[in-house]
This record gives C-alpha cells, structure tokens and sequence, in this order.
C-alpha cells in the first residue's frame, strides 16, 4: 500500500489537492462562523494560503458581506482555533459559473497535451520489476478500483521513462521528475516553498534555533519536508558567511573578530537546536568543528 501512496500523494500535491483537502476541514466552522441566514447566500469554495474564497449568489449580500469582512475573519480564526485565514474574497455565483468555463477549456488543453503524450510513450516497455512493483501494489485494492489503479500506475510508470529519456532529474522533494528543477526542487515544489518563506524566514529570525515541532504548533499545515529544505538552505548560507568572514579576518582586528563571533554564534543556535541559555561548550566544539581552529581563534 505504501508503495500505491506515492504516484497518488504525487498527484495530489503537484495538482493543488493535497493542501486544500486538509484545509477544506474548516469550510464545516462556516455556518458556526455566520450563521443560517448568510450561509443560505454563500458557499466556502477554497482556501489560497491565507486566503478564503467565498461565492455569494446575491448581490446584495455580496456588498454586506464586504463590508463584515474583517470581523469574519477574526470570528474564523477564532472558531478554528488557529490562524487559518488573514483575508477573505467573496465572489459573484455568476463570475465564479464563468471562471468554472476558463477552467474546462485549461483541461481541455491539457487533455490533448496528455494525448500527444501517450501517443510518445507508447513504444516504451517497462521494466521487469516495474510489472512486479505494479501488480503488488494494486494486489489488495477491492476489485471495483484495481483496473483503474493498475492503469494510473502503468502510466505513471511509462510517463517517468519517457522523462528519463529527455533527461529528466529527480526532485528531491517529491521525487518525481522533471526537466527543470530550482535548487533539486520542481517548479510545483518549489511553489510550495515559496509560499512558506516569509513563516520560514521570520520563524528563524526570532527563533533561530527552533525545530520542526515548535513551527508545527503555529502551522498545522507546514510540510516538514519543505522545513528540512528551507532550514538546509540556511544552513549552507550561514556556511558561506562563515568561511567569507573567515577569509576576511586580519590578526588584531577586533571589529571583524566581533562580526565572525556573531555569525558563528547565530550558526551554532542554528545547527544544535538549543537555546541560547542551554548552549555548552561541547555544543559550541561540535558545531564548528567543520571550521579548523575556529573555536580555538573565538573561544579558547
């Protein structure tokens, strides 16, 4: 089963889908939010990151509802428990019919993409194991899905040859894929961290040392792979830093010895996820023992 968990979860994720079914968990606070009356005029739709879309089908209350929106979004959040949401979009039943169109003419397009690329891989033959790995994983599925799944996993299977075939490299992330990836991420796992980057960047601002679990608490949603990434990425600019002030430093001068003690020190918090209260010496040895002499040069 895990092995059926991934091409779907890979599915879900590059299409948009796997964040909102974990956020369409509060569309069920809207009628506590509202109340009957309003929710009789609008429908929750989704959520774009902090963002919550609502169609209205009356104009009127479309105005009223524009009007009431910040007490909305604080009486939401309030209801949730957390900060889902900082804004809300209310949109006309009418626009929201016209916008339903714009998207089945983009699947449409899509559709004869998909086309075009079946036709491409149809002269390519799986792998020996690739057969095996398919029949196992849709081994215990009920009989009604197994012919539909064993499809969806043919195809994600002959679709990742093709893309080997055209050089295609792995994202590190969601390990599908692609022919153009931002540092060892895909353009969809990119999105998604750098929709998170502002929480990442002031989280380790005030908490430099925090882990994974202490941001989880504000952020439900917080993927922690893309935290691992994120936190990497700072890790190996605090790196640079380092070794950059490192070639800078001349013997007695004091103010650029100040300046290497500060990034050294932001680096320590970062790496042994300690407090600054709770650093020891030990922590401090580990975590520059990367850097030759450089505990020696700033605490011995």
């Amino acid at each position: 089963m895990d092995k059926l968990e991934q091409p779907l979860r890979f599915f879900l994720e590059k299409h948009g889908l796997q964040e909102q079914l974990k956020k369409r968990i509060y569309f069920q606070i809207w009628p506590d939010v509202v109340g009957e009356k309003i929710t009789r005029y609008t429908q929750p739709v989704k959520i774009e990151r902090d963002r919550l879309i609502v169609e209205v089908n009356d104009s009127t209350w479309l105005y009223h509802l524009t009007m009431l929106k910040s007490k909305i979004i604080d009486d939401f959040n309030a209801n949730a428990g957390t900060t889902v949401i900082q804004d809300i979009k209310f949109i006309n039943a009418d626009f929201r019919a016209q916008r339903r169109e714009e998207i089945k003419n983009r699947l449409r397009e899509k559709s004869d993409h998909s086309t075009a690329l079946n036709h491409q891989i149809k002269g390519i033959q799986l792998e020996k194991e690739e057969i095996e790995e398919i029949e196992e994983a849709v081994d215990a599925v009920p009989d009604f899905l197994r012919a539909s799944l064993h499809k969806l996993y043919k195809n994600h299977y002959l679709r990742q040859a093709y893309h080997r075939k055209q050089g295609a490299k792995q994202c590190s992330r969601c390990r599908g894929l692609s022919l153009k990836l931002e540092d060892q991420l895909c353009l969809y796992c990119q999105k998604d961290l750098d929709a998170w980057t502002v929480v990442l960047d002031n989280f380790f601002k005030q908490t430099p040392w925090g882990t994974y679990d202490l941001l989880k608490r504000e952020h439900p949603f917080l993927d922690e792979q893309l935290f691992k990434i994120y936190k990497n990425k700072m890790v190996l600019r605090q790196i640079r830093h380092l070794t950059a002030a490192l070639a800078q430093k001349r013997s007695g001068d004091d103010g650029q010895e100040k300046k290497l003690k500060e990034i050294a020190q932001s680096y320590v918090l970062l790496v042994s996820e300690k407090e600054p209260t709770a650093i020891q010496k030990e922590h401090i040895y580990a975590a520059l023992n990367r850097f030759p002499g450089l505990y020696e040069l700033l605490y011995a």
